[in-house]
């Protein structure tokens, strides 16, 4: 290792050591927001790769570069980024983190992001935008706009594709859930609501994904419901 390797690597770890010893927590340095982004983005990469896709890009908001788990206010920047991706792509169907009680609030800036991007075109044609569910807690039946049917095959990609993502898979980062690693919950909520659908009456389901249409009114009810949800946490 080279001697200015060795003094950077040196840094990094004595900073890390400080902040674990921290009660009160600390900001993180240039140097560990940017090996978190790295990481973070290799294992993107590992992923589309697993899953054959191509042209994907890294959008890199402000909102995300605040180096600690409050991520920063929303600002027009954020909001441009989303739409210029919009603008050049040209998607027909956009997918959004729809599970908005996360205690740091980070998806419901990013969900902001995209509906205050969407605003811009106005009343023509737009995508739609379909919003999904974390590992601990899905749509229920009565609430999902769409359901996709997936195979064990499918379960296993996903389970696989969340391998991929070494930094997040162990350990759910909203503790208190259940002791269980994300791609055990993760199946366990596809598996689930699939047996529900069962129960309703639908025949050969395996496992569902289920998906919530965007809509202002039911973007209103999320937040109540998270709202909600932290008052009865805390």
């Amino acid at each position: 290792m080279l001697r200015k390797d060795q003094e950077h690597y040196d840094r990094v770890m004595k900073f890390l050591k400080e902040k674990s010893e921290s009660k009160f927590g600390m900001k993180d340095t240039d140097d560990v927001k940017l090996i978190k982004k790295l990481i973070r983005q290799g294992e993107g990469v590992s992923t589309c790769s697993f899953c054959n896709v191509d042209g994907y890009e890294f959008l890199d908001p402000p909102l995300y570069r605040s180096g600690k788990s409050k991520k920063n206010p929303l600002s027009k920047e954020d909001i441009d980024i989303v739409w210029d991706v919009l603008v050049r792509h040209q998607p027909d169907l956009v997918y959004a983190a729809g599970d908005l009680t996360d205690p740091n609030g980070t998806h419901r800036l990013c969900l902001r992001a995209i509906t205050k991007a969407f605003e811009k075109y106005g009343e023509g044609s737009k995508p739609e935008l379909w919003l999904y569910r974390g590992a601990w807690q899905e749509f229920h039946p009565v609430d999902a706009d769409i359901f996709v049917t997936m195979t064990k095959d499918d379960l296993l990609q996903k389970r696989d594709g969340i391998f991929r993502h070494q930094s997040q898979k162990d350990r759910p980062p909203q503790p208190g859930h259940s002791g269980k690693e994300f791609w055990q919950s993760s199946e366990e909520r596809n598996l689930g609501t699939a047996k529900r659908l069962v129960g309703y009456g639908f025949e050969g389901l395996y496992a569902i994904e289920g998906f919530k249409l965007y809509r202002k009114e039911c973007v209103l009810t999320e937040v109540i419901n998270a709202t909600l949800s932290l008052f009865l946490v805390h």
